[in-house]
């Protein structure tokens, strides 16, 4: 067996080992939380992909013109976002408690070694309230990959902070526990709360990823969202699909999930 065909078996089986079909009756909760998730298109906007062609890079409105900082939470192996933030002049806030050195440097950046969350516990970790209130006044964008907490850090959030906020990307973890009401609750929380004075401008499918199967589409159980803020925006309806011409594959050997429209309602099948 030649090495594309092996892959090919290889993705096959992986696939088929990280399905999940959901239970009906947690159908209607799921599809109202992705409501919440759609795609508009930002009037007189185009879009850019900014950091890696890979893992770790992401579809962002191309607008950063008179930003002051960004905010970068959860780096791990790469800090490829962070460093086009910073070769824009913009400096870069970092916080990730999973590594004691940034894998690269740049003058720009500054790093705390400290962990996301809603609730600070100890010196070890600081909450989304806390890093925002020093960047107070501040035109900001914010990345965020924090592996599951970011629905409880989001739920917790006070209102006001994200106000100077243009662009928010969030890498959206762990759909497959929607049939945890604990959790389908501060998920539904967390996006209502973005929901309010944010919308949704693009959304990619991590392939590296677990998946569910509704109504025979199959939704990853982690989400690459770009929002975008209505102070700043004018949002409209979009048929665009995704993924789009400047997504790239997590994983250069699976292939990537073809999430449509992705619109979606409780009342009616998936589109």
């Amino acid at each position: 067996m030649d090495l594309s065909l092996q892959r090919v078996v290889s993705y096959i089986k992986w696939r088929w080992n990280q399905r999940l079909r959901l239970d009906p009756e947690h159908h209607v909760p799921l599809l109202s939380l992705l409501a919440l998730l759609a795609p508009k298109q930002a009037q007189g906007k185009c879009k850019m992909r900014v950091g890696s062609s890979r893992d770790g890079g992401y579809v962002m409105l191309d607008d950063f013109k008179g930003i002051d900082a960004a905010l970068s939470l959860g780096i791990g192996p790469d800090v490829s976002w962070d460093y086009a933030m910073a070769e824009r002049g913009i400096p870069v806030w970092q916080y990730d408690h999973t590594i004691i050195s940034l894998p690269q440097e740049h003058p720009l950046f500054h790093f705390e070694p400290k962990q996301i969350v809603a609730q600070n516990s100890s010196c070890e970790s600081v909450t989304l309230n806390t890093v925002l209130r020093k960047l107070a006044g501040k035109q900001l964008v914010l990345k965020m990959d924090i592996d599951g907490d970011e629905w409880e850090v989001l739920a917790q959030l006070e209102p006001d902070l994200l106000s100077n906020c243009r662009q928010i990307v969030i890498e959206l973890h762990h759909f497959l526990s929607i049939g945890n009401s604990a959790w389908r609750s501060q998920a539904l929380q967390a996006l209502n709360r973005l929901s309010r004075d944010f919308g949704v401008v693009h959304v990619h499918g991590n392939n590296l990823s677990k998946h569910i199967i509704v109504d025979n589409y199959s939704l990853p159980d982690s989400l690459e969202v770009t929002f975008a803020n209505h102070r700043f925006y004018n949002l409209e309806p979009t048929d665009e699909t995704f993924p789009g011409p400047r997504d790239r594959k997590n994983n250069l050997f699976f292939p990537d999930f073809h999430l449509g429209r992705f619109q979606f309602s409780p009342k009616e099948k998936v589109r």
